[in-house]
């Protein structure tokens, strides 16, 4: 055991920073220090009335000694007063018979308060020895506001230019009696409301001022808890505020560091009294950087290890034995200042190790060194703590420790690696990488003195600090911080707010500055915590009694990763969904199996879908993903730290399976798991207990709730960011806002893009080239009215306007600038909706409507927006074909449709095949191509002559343009994957050149059978008459044979010749012109025009 000399002095436990030891500083302290000044020397000078300041701080920061040192400095060197009373003295004063007899003559609150003040302030002089102006005779004067300005008057004998400063110490003792704190809050409230005049005419109204000393769970409870601020007033807004800083860890090192020196009166002996540095920075942790209980826990530890004169050097062994019976008062409550629990089972896991009692030494040594001394510790220097020949005998022991702690308490647990950097200090890596390299802007905060930015996102310096800093003495025994860099894999979890983006950014700055020859080992700060718990329980504002605040918050931190898994998924859901200031709701919340499932509705509009909630931590891995992911139900991921490199490659290889936006990752630091499970704990076993009802503050839990989710989680960004993923990939149906009906939205784009297929798609094309593409080049031409051809036969350039601005909205169109629409050009987006049905359907072929619809989110009440728009262009495009199947369901049969994919080469050679088939028929009528030829279809007001050669030529003709060859080098669903396509791809236009075609068929089909009928019926006609010529011939010849017998002749017989005349006229009706054609059309037209509109006929030529 190493001894050294022992010290000449301990500390005064009594006193802070400025007392005892007026030379050792904290430099965190200099603004306070500042703006105390300033409200002394400048603030109280300036006003009118009389002011406040409240200086907030847990005991043992120094607030008492703000009146040693500060007021009473200040008041030595100016002209102004100082008088200083206490809570319990201000207590005393109000029950005290001079008081109480004054009190009856008035009910003015600003008159009891300063006549309890004056009383107050002179029995705590008393006490303390302080001088203290003579009091009016009390007798004399029986009326409180006479006796105050009496008092005034005595004080300051008629010069306005001094001030009167009160220090009220320990403010927060007057929570103790309820009577003292209303008299003191709603007096100070009136007082500095200007409600009392001090001195004769306001002649010392602005020479009184107040600086209150508070902790700040009292003052907390007295300003923000809404029963406490009904009994006594919202007094805190008329009050200056201030705060002590929290002291920084280098801070606090370098505190106990003089304070140790001063023990040694600057003579430090060698060997040194600690083994190393961590012993301080153990002291530090457990005080939370409070001064006093620093000095505190030092000056115990010290005392211990003297003995006989001698000083036995202090090692993390007895810094652990020293804390075990130590407890820390800090934010309003106790806390042990070592976690008994967890350092004894430690100890018992370790001790059932006998079977290698080397081994167990060597982990005790160990766990003295890391678990007692916080720092980071060389690998040679632990090697050589543990007496220990080789590095590998080392590794070995450090290993069985890490596999120890991961087993027996969590991956959490862990033992981190470090390497030595080659920057010179944290300051110079904080530059060069933080600020320069990943362009960082250190700033002032709300939050910190000191930070560092990356957008929304912001770092207290002092956490970078603690991440890379490990300490040493230097040659002077001063505390010097040193530089080393975390293994670059754990950078996730100690720098959890980043994104990954900058995590991967930082990790390829820091790499080059690693000396990895140079190893360390340090525990985590999950060990740290555990190990010695925090006081401050962070998240739990809303408790108001600081007993349960506390049993909560040791709950949480004790069971954190059991009760995340417990709470994490479902009650996220639940106040996810109590979120009313937007527009989602979540309903039905169920655990369906072990997986929390919910009812969600983007809006006031949409159609409801279901959706999961998982809570995973650390690591995942494809395994994980059978759970995560869910085809039809989009997977809230409550993640607990950010991804690694490893999981984030594990993910993008698993997105090849997976489809975007089936996963909604939320991202969580350990305060943001914490902040949620204080929220779900205290909801399910204190809201609904009598016991505890009273103490929790609904009001306060309601509103951090809100703001956790709102604006630290920020859950709105997270869905908003989900919403348009979704929508880019098409997994959320858009409202679409239309006229009339959805059909008509339909028919509408399905003209204009029937039109532009027409066209050939060669360039763009105008709405009303588009209109008579359809309705004057195809349409008129080649049906009937009545017939189905192509899909929008009945509509006219009007109606087709009507619906553009609707398609435009919902992105399916894009249309050029022109004042006329008709000249508007028309281009077609390939609407994600649309790119994912195809590959859904290529990937399921024979899928059905109700399968499909199961895989899209729809913002639209429109039910069947889906069906009339997306799925109609689709089946009209030629890209789709249904396949009536029946069911048996039941004693029911049920016909539904299945959808699949149409091969586009085999339905170009059907619809070929068919039409070779037709020419074919044709050529084979009776009679050659002379023979019926023409077709006339007649209305009331118009009619159409059309020509089957030249509707068969133009068809084959525009069959021939259809290029099937462009689905050979790729495949749809690799023309429909490539992002540069924003538009339809050319496959879509030779799918609807063959359904324009195919559409034809069946006319085609009913005019040529038509013809072959006529035909046949035709040259039965020919062939009849054929028989009548030559009958009349023959008759002809026996008349003139008999007559000549009687010498009668004639050239020809009138009846015969009219006879002969009209079969001639016959036989050549079908050799007639076009133009011949033409006029007979319109001989029948006008024989026709009277008949009623909506009736056709229909000739053949």
């Amino acid at each position: 055991m190493v001894t050294t000399t022992v010290f000449k002095m301990l500390p005064d436990r009594s006193s802070t920073t400025l007392g005892e030891f007026p030379h050792i500083k904290l430099p965190s302290r200099k603004n306070l220090e500042n703006e105390i000044a300033n409200y002394l020397k400048k603030t109280i000078h300036q006003g009118t009335k009389p002011s406040g300041l409240i200086v907030i701080g847990e005991w043992g920061e120094g607030k008492t000694e703000i009146y040693d040192s500060y007021i009473t400095t200040h008041t030595s060197q100016s002209n102004d007063i100082n008088l200083v009373l206490s809570g319990r003295s201000f207590i005393n004063s109000l029950v005290s018979n001079d008081v109480k007899s004054l009190i009856e003559n008035t009910t003015l609150e600003a008159e009891i308060f300063l006549f309890t003040i004056i009383f107050a302030m002179r029995d705590y002089s008393r006490i303390k020895n302080l001088p203290f102006p003579e009091l009016p005779d009390i007798q004399r004067i029986q009326k409180p506001h006479e006796f105050i300005n009496s008092w005034l008057e005595r004080l300051f004998n008629n010069n306005t230019d001094q001030n009167l400063i009160i220090f009220f110490d320990e403010f927060e003792d007057l929570l103790q009696e309820e009577e003292a704190l209303k008299r003191a809050t709603k007096g100070l409230k009136s007082v500095l409301n200007n409600a009392i005049e001090l001195g004769e005419n306001q002649k010392y109204q602005k020479n009184v001022h107040f600086i209150l000393a508070c902790s700040p769970s009292a003052y907390y409870r007295i300003t923000k808890s809404k029963t406490e601020k009904e009994k006594y007033g919202d007094f805190s807004s008329r009050l200056i505020e201030k705060r002590f800083p929290q002291v920084p860890e280098v801070e606090s090192l370098d505190f106990l560091n003089e304070t140790l020196k001063a023990c040694w009166k600057d003579e430090v002996p060698v060997p040194h009294p600690l083994i190393s540095v961590g012993c301080l920075n153990t002291i530090a942790r457990v005080s939370q950087g409070n001064p006093r209980k620093m000095k505190d826990l030092l000056s115990n530890v010290l005392s211990q290890s003297a003995e006989d004169g001698v000083f036995h050097q202090i090692t993390g062994e007895k810094i652990l034995n020293s804390l075990k019976n130590e407890s820390v008062s800090v934010y309003g409550a106790d806390v042990d200042a070592l976690n008994k629990e967890f350092w004894d089972r430690l100890t018992i896991i370790i001790e059932r190790k006998k079977d290698d009692l080397t081994l167990v030494k060597n982990l005790f040594k160990l766990i003295s060194a890391l678990f007692g001394e916080l720092n980071a510790y060389p690998v040679e220097d632990l090697r050589e703590r543990l007496n220990l020949s080789s590095i590998d005998e080392f590794i070995k022991v450090i290993t069985s420790l890490k596999y120890l702690l991961i087993d027996n308490f969590g991956k959490e647990f862990e033992i981190y690696n470090y390497y030595k950097s080659d920057f010179e200090s944290v300051e110079d890596l904080i530059t060069n990488v933080f600020l320069e390299g990943m362009s960082g802007k250190l700033e002032k905060t709300e939050s910190y003195e000191n930070a560092i930015i990356f957008g929304k996102i912001s770092i207290p310096k002092t956490q970078i600090l603690a991440i890379f800093s490990y300490y040493t003495f230097d040659e002077n025994q001063n505390v010097k911080s040193n530089c080393i860099i975390p293994d670059l894999d754990l950078l996730p979890k100690l720098l959890s707010d980043l994104k990954t983006f900058e995590l991967n950014n930082l990790k390829r700055l820091l790499e080059n500055h690693i000396i990895k020859e140079q190893e360390f080992y340090k525990i985590s700060d999950t060990i740290a915590l555990r190990l010695y718990p925090s006081p401050i329980p962070i998240g739990l504002d809303f408790i108001e009694d600081k007993e349960l605040r506390l049993s909560v918050s040791r709950q949480i931190m004790s069971k954190l990763d059991e009760l995340s898994r417990e709470y994490l998924p479902e009650y996220f859901a639940k106040y996810f969904g109590e979120i009313d200031e937007y527009q989602w709701i979540i309903k039905d919340i169920l655990n369906v199996d072990g997986i929390w499932e919910a009812t969600m509705i983007l809006n006031d509009k949409s159609e409801p879908f279901d959706i999961r909630f998982i809570f995973k931590s650390g690591e995942i891995d494809e395994d994980d993903f059978s759970q995560i992911y869910h085809r039809e139900k989009p997977s809230f991921l409550l993640h607990a730290s950010h991804l690694s490199e490893e999981t984030v490659n594990t993910i993008d290889k698993f997105n090849q399976k997976l489809e975007i936006g089936s996963i909604i990752p939320i991202y969580m630091n350990p305060g943001d798991v914490r902040r949620l499970i204080s929220f779900a704990f205290c909801d399910d076993k204190y809201f609904s207990s009598e016991d505890h009802r009273e103490k929790i503050n609904i009001e306060i839990f309601t509103a951090e709730k809100r703001i956790f989710f709102r604006d630290e989680l920020e859950i709105q960004q997270y869905l908003a960011d989900w919403i348009i993923q979704c929508k880019d990939v098409g997994k959320i149906i858009p409202e679409i806002s239309f006229k009339s009906s959805s059909k008509n939205l339909y028919l509408a784009l399905n003209y204009l893009f029937t039109g532009t297929t027409l066209l050939e798609n060669k360039r763009q094309y105008t709405i009303a080239e588009c209109f008579n593409a359809v309705r004057d080049d195809w349409q008129d031409g080649f049906t009937n009215w009545g017939d189905s051809g192509i899909s929008g036969a009945d509509w006219t350039v009007t109606p087709i306007s009507d619906q553009l601005n609707s398609l435009v909205q919902a992105n399916l169109i894009e249309l050029s600038e022109d004042e006329d629409p008709q000249n508007k050009q028309v281009s077609f987006f390939l609407h994600p909706v649309f790119k994912r049905t195809v590959n859904l359907i290529s990937n399921k072929p024979n899928i059905d409507l109700t399968e499909l619809q199961k895989e899209f989110i729809s913002e639209s009440k429109t039910k069947n927006l889906f069906e009339d728009v997306f799925m109609d262009l689709l089946l009209s495009s030629g890209l789709l074909e249904t396949n009536k199947v029946k069911e048996k369901i039941g004693r029911k049969t049920i016909t539904t449709n299945k959808y699949s994919i149409v091969d586009l080469e085999k339905a170009n050679n059907k619809i070929n095949s068919e039409l070779n088939s037709f020419v074919t028929r044709i050529n084979n009528i009776s009679g050659s191509d002379s023979i019926f030829q023409w077709k006339l279809t007649v209305k009331k007001y118009e009619y159409r002559l059309l020509n089957i050669n030249s509707m068969l030529t133009k068809v084959k003709k525009f069959m021939d343009t259809v290029d099937t060859s462009v689905l050979k080098a790729k495949t749809l669903s690799s023309f429909l994957d490539d992002v540069s396509y924003s538009k339809f791809p050319q496959p879509f236009f030779e799918y609807t050149k063959c359904r324009v075609i195919k559409d034809l068929l069946p006319n085609l089909e009913f005019w040529i059978t038509n013809l072959e009928s006529s035909t046949k019926e035709h040259n039965k006609i020919l062939n009849t008459l054929d028989k009548t010529v030559n009958w009349c011939d023959q008759i002809a010849s026996e008349i003139t044979q008999e007559a000549s017998k009687f010498k009668i002749k004639f050239t020809s017989i009138r009846e015969i010749r009219v006879l002969q005349e009209s079969i001639s006229k016959i036989a050549n009706y079908t050799l007639i012109d076009e133009n011949s054609i033409s006029n007979q059309a319109k001989n029948y037209y006008f024989k026709s025009k009277n008949k009623k509109s909506g009736n056709f006929e229909t000739y053949l030529f």
